[in-house]
């Protein structure tokens, strides 16, 4: 009975540690997991040992009922997770068995139990801290629900060889060889469906981005148009002048009023020479939106090349929700700057624009803050309510290994709040 407790004690301990692992939550056990495992080693003590079939029947009971209850999340979910620990646990024991079946141990060694779990263990402990395993569970929640199946067909046939092997023990030591190849075919297939969902998920986000980003292309395509129509009426004007105007006086009086009004400077011209052409489109039509509006938008670009460890399209994400954020403050006749270089492979983007007061750093750290904002009497042009902005912005920001953060500086008797994104 003692090397019946201690055999499952290190069992509990390997589903202990892969389940955590899984959640990347804390090897710290609670009381629950406490009390879960004097149940399951008093209600071990009590099944017979001599029916191995029944015993181990029972055990995967307890277990599932463990790790479905005391994990966080839902239900389904949690039963996911356990038969992904089971899949993991069983592929380790099964290697555990290989390396057992080449040390000179009879197999009715009393010892047996424990030898295979302590190997066990330790294949666990190298596995979950060594290898990017841990990661596995997430990618089958990112997946479609077919995908999930898959796992569980796995778990039912490791689920059916392990019974024929605790009814027969005997017959896995002679058959390592099919059990090796069934084990790693089932490896093999459930990479195989993860690689392909994944590269589906991606195709996917990128169908969904070119869709988001499909408005501010159209947007530019019809301005172009329509710059180019102007630009015809304007030389016909032009060309027109010579005949209306009789003499050097006044056709220069007339050129001078006609051109004054398409003297505009050009703010976004700099755009035009970055690498990143989403990016420019973004920014572009975020500053003819400021401009219908009464605000101008200048760039200083100081890098033509940008890199960065994100995406384009994340970056242009990124800087949309902070340049959005400067035209829901800023009025009529106010003045936006924005700088954006970069300098060992991180791209810097400053933006700068007006307010009616002083922030002070604790002010400006409640801007990241979920549901906090400063605009409520401010309409939305968009679906997403004030205070969600910033505060996703510096989620995904940190996700990524950047940072984000905010000053305010006084310049000429004016207030000026500046957000930088480091990325």
């Amino acid at each position: 009975m003692l090397i019946t407790y201690i055999s499952s004690f290190i069992e509990f301990v390997c589903i202990y540690l892969i389940t955590r692992s899984f959640l990347y939550i804390s090897y710290r056990p609670t009381k629950n997991d406490y009390i879960s495992l004097l149940i399951i080693l008093l209600i071990f003590g009590i099944i017979p040992q001599d029916i191995p079939a029944l015993a181990w029947g029972i055990g995967q009971l307890l277990y599932f009922i463990y790790v479905t209850f005391s994990s966080p999340g839902k239900r389904l979910n949690n039963t996911f997770l356990y038969c992904l620990t089971f899949d993991i646990l069983l592929i380790v024991q099964f290697f555990s068995a290989l390396i057992i079946s080449f040390i000179p141990i009879t197999l009715n060694d009393n010892y047996i139990n424990i030898l295979g779990n302590s190997i066990s263990l330790l294949l666990t402990i190298v596995l979950i801290n060594f290898s990017r395993v841990r990661a596995i569970y997430n990618l089958i929640m990112s997946s479609a629900l077919p995908y999930r199946l898959i796992l569980l067909n796995s778990y039912l046939i490791l689920l059916i060889m392990l019974l024929i092997f605790k009814i027969n023990p005997n017959e896995l030591y002679y058959n390592l060889g099919i059990v090796l190849i069934i084990t790693l075919f089932l490896i093999a297939a459930n990479v195989c469906v993860l690689y392909y969902d994944q590269k589906m998920n991606i195709q996917k986000q990128q169908l969904a981005s070119y869709q988001k980003n499909l408005p501010i292309y159209e947007s530019l395509i019809k301005e172009i148009r329509d710059n180019q129509h102007e630009y015809s009426n304007r030389l016909q004007s032009l060309q027109n002048l010579a005949t209306t105007c009789e003499d050097y006086e006044s056709l220069k009086k007339s050129i001078q009023k006609y051109t004054y009004q398409y003297a505009k400077p050009l703010h976004s011209y700099p755009l035009l020479q970055i690498n990143m052409p989403l990016l420019a489109a973004t920014l572009y039509n975020l500053a003819c939106r400021a401009e219908s509006n009464g605000i101008t938008i200048q760039f200083d670009v100081t890098s033509e090349k940008l890199i960065s460890n994100v995406s384009e399209i994340e970056l242009s994400d990124f800087t949309s929700t902070l340049v959005q954020n400067a035209i829901e403050t800023c009025t009529n006749g106010d003045n936006i700057y924005i700088h954006l270089s970069c300098t060992n492979e991180h791209i810097n983007f400053e933006i700068r624009n007006p307010v009616d007061r002083f922030y002070s750093p604790q002010e400006i750290a409640l801007f990241f803050k979920k549901g906090y904002t400063t605009k409520s009497n401010i309409e939305k042009t968009d679906c997403v309510p004030h205070g969600i902005g910033l505060y996703n912005l510096m989620k995904h920001v940190n996700e990524k290994k950047g940072t984000v953060g905010a000053d305010c500086v006084t310049y000429n008797e004016k207030h000026w709040i500046i957000f930088r994104l480091l990325i």
